[in-house]
């Protein structure tokens, strides 16, 4: 698995739990992975634009022969002001990542979810966003 280790380039795009002009749009990423006995750690990297967000993140995880899963950590808690621009707050972002490792195209790909605690009427209900992700190793 060392031979997956290095820069893989790509891009995620928002999903449901957005809404326009975020939906369908796609941020350039790109990671620096480092693979060890099915463990995958590393950084993460976005392309700054006004839908990107501008922090370094974290990567940690496994792959289990075509399968990977992972979380990425941010030290900020990004949100969509009224506006519609992205608003850095204080806090943590996590966003969980399953997807497939395709050996013959050296890509990875999948489905990432952002579980979004929310106050509504006083009840606190948990909302959820997602989207899809591909990168191909360097």
């Amino acid at each position: 698995m060392e031979v997956l280790s290095g820069i893989w380039k790509g891009y995620y795009e928002y999903g449901l739990g957005y809404d326009l002009p975020y939906f369908g749009e796609r941020v350039k990423i790109e990671y620096h992975l480092d693979f060890k006995n099915f463990n995958l750690t590393g950084t993460t990297y976005e392309e700054p634009s006004e839908f990107s967000v501008d922090s370094k993140g974290s990567i940690d995880g496994f792959i289990e022969d075509t399968l990977v899963s992972f979380t990425k950590k941010y030290p900020i808690y990004p949100t969509v002001n009224e506006n519609g621009s992205i608003e850095l707050k204080p806090g943590e972002l996590i966003v969980n990542h399953t997807g497939y490792y395709d050996r013959e195209r050296q890509s990875i790909y999948g489905l990432w979810t952002i579980n979004n605690p929310d106050t509504v009427n006083e009840e606190y209900e948990m909302q959820q966003s997602e989207g899809i992700w591909l990168v191909s190793k360097e």
